[in-house]
């Protein structure tokens, strides 16, 4: 990807819970959560550290000059956004530095809890043997910078301390939140009949939000350029997985219909369904988004898939 004056975008791993390589998720992609994006300034952030840093680790180790400086934004520690970390080959080299920011655990400290799953015992890498500098910086609901980017946090409904990340540079917005879970079951109440169909107007769909941390998560999207969310399960699924920290698809795309994003993306794919069960899911989300005037453009992550925030998005006219 050639970098030049806006916020690009690269997806290395958008699979959730464990990786799921074969010929049936090929386009989708096996790999677990990870992705880079760069802002004009330079910044190098990286979102999760699923099996997906891997790759991008490889990448970067070929294509950039060092020494190496990178941002990690953890959401969370389960196993899915963290496993590739002892396997980030920057990580190994001398003089490059890797900043990680994640959530703050009142009982360990980010140090702790990644050391606890990069013990000898349980890899041959671990954090000791690391030759690169690594820091660590633990957040909780805030604003802080990155060079000329700001970024603001948000705690999301997971099954354990989970961050959004509102990220904003060269005048445009990401959002990315995975993983996350409706308060209710759903963003709207049922007796609005999805409020603002009937003029179909995505803004007021807003009035008819259930739930105050809902409508603090639609706030928190609210006009993204490109906006990234949890749609694990469809609606039938989702209602056996009650309370495990995860999205229907349909409450996802409502999100980001209330929060008027740009654009969506669909992300954090079970590991059971495979591409065409996927592509299925995003055709339901479009058709559901197309009820609305200006709706977002909506995708299906997949590894390798690349957005520039100011360009148009592959597929579309004057794409690459």
């Amino acid at each position: 990807m050639g970098w030049g004056q806006e916020v690009k975008v690269r997806f290395w791993g958008t699979r959730g819970s464990i990786p799921t390589p074969g010929p049936l998720t090929v386009r989708h992609g096996g790999n677990t959560l990870c992705v880079e994006v760069r802002t004009a300034d330079g910044a190098l952030l990286i979102l999760d550290a699923g099996s997906g840093i891997f790759p991008l680790g490889l990448h970067l180790d070929r294509t950039e000059s060092r020494p190496l400086q990178a941002h990690l934004l953890l959401t969370h520690t389960h196993w899915d956004h963290i496993q590739g970390l002892p396997f980030f080959t920057p990580a190994h080299v001398p003089g490059n530095q890797l900043c990680v920011w994640a959530p703050r655990d009142p009982r360990r400290t980010i140090r702790e809890l990644l050391e606890a799953q990069a013990s000898c015992n349980n890899i041959p890498y671990h954090l000791e043997t690391m030759a690169g500098q690594l820091l660590f910086r633990e957040l909780a609901e805030e604003e802080f910078c990155i060079g000329k980017t700001r970024i603001r946090t948000q705690f999301l409904n997971h099954t354990v301390l989970c961050l959004g990340y509102r990220i904003e540079a060269d005048g445009q917005v990401l959002v990315h939140c995975t993983d996350v879970e409706p308060h209710l079951g759903g963003l709207l109440r049922k007796d609005r009949k999805d409020s603002g169909l009937a003029s179909r107007d995505r803004s007021a769909m807003r009035e008819g939000i259930m739930h105050r941390e809902d409508a603090r998560l639609v706030s928190f999207a609210r006009g993204a350029d490109l906006y990234i969310q949890d749609s694990m399960y469809t609606p039938e699924e989702y209602s056996s997985r009650r309370g495990w920290g995860h999205s229907p698809c349909d409450f996802a795309i409502d999100v980001a219909l209330a929060a008027e994003v740009r654009r969506f993306v669909l992300f954090h794919h079970d590991p059971d369904h495979e591409d065409a069960f996927l592509d299925a899911m995003v055709e339901t989300c479009r058709e559901r988004a197309a009820r609305y005037q200006d709706p977002p453009q909506v995708l299906g992550a997949w590894e390798g898939l690349e957005i520039d925030l100011q360009g148009p998005l592959p597929g579309e006219p004057g794409a690459p």
